[in-house]
């Protein structure tokens, strides 16, 4: 299994040294659509992302009715006990996220991160989520968590995706042993 949740770059490499994978064709194919599906799972995400952006600028300009629904989902929320489950799951990638950070591969990432472009990209990247951390952080609750159910759901499709590219790959290599 060379499905990785810490990175979407060990996802999109390890396939090439994994031993499950078989010839160094079907590896290559591997990598292709693992990289793809990385790729569409970001843009679908800052999609969402930008989408949020323009539908909090929208909230503003309704903000008693959207504060009315959102009461009413935070409502439904908490009945069905997702409040709880978005707590324990905010923790867990935070966890793994430290936890990756003190790898060797956590940190060698950091260093190619400090390279001068990484750094413009850095700070073009922060002065964007700092204007989305505001928005954000001026929505209700239900608004709050609709957003980060919508975004979970597609890093979590991103990731299921990825484990039915790794089993295909494996599958095709168990059968290229039996009959090539």
């Amino acid at each position: 299994m060379t499905v990785f949740l810490g990175h979407p770059v060990l996802t999109t490499v390890a396939p090439l040294v994994s031993s499950d994978k078989g010839s160094l064709g079907n590896r290559v194919n591997c990598v292709a659509s693992q990289t793809m599906n990385v790729a569409t799972t970001a843009v679908t995400t800052a999609g969402a992302a930008v989408a949020t952006i323009a539908g909090a600028e929208y909230a503003y300009k309704h903000s008693k009715q959207i504060s009315a629904f959102a009461n009413k989902l935070k409502g439904v929320c908490d009945k069905l006990g997702i409040s709880k489950l978005a707590q324990k799951a905010k923790k867990g990638i935070a966890a793994a996220f430290n936890k990756l950070g003190s790898t060797k591969i956590g940190q060698k990432i950091g260093n190619v991160l400090k390279n001068p472009v990484w750094s413009k990209v850095g700070n073009h990247l922060k002065q964007i989520a700092t204007k989305m951390q505001s928005i954000y952080s001026s929505l209700p609750t239900g608004g709050k968590m609709a957003i980060g159910l919508l975004l979970g759901f597609l890093a979590l499709n991103g990731v299921y995706k990825s484990g039915q590219i790794d089993q295909k790959y494996t599958d095709r290599a168990k059968m290229e042993k039996h009959f090539v």
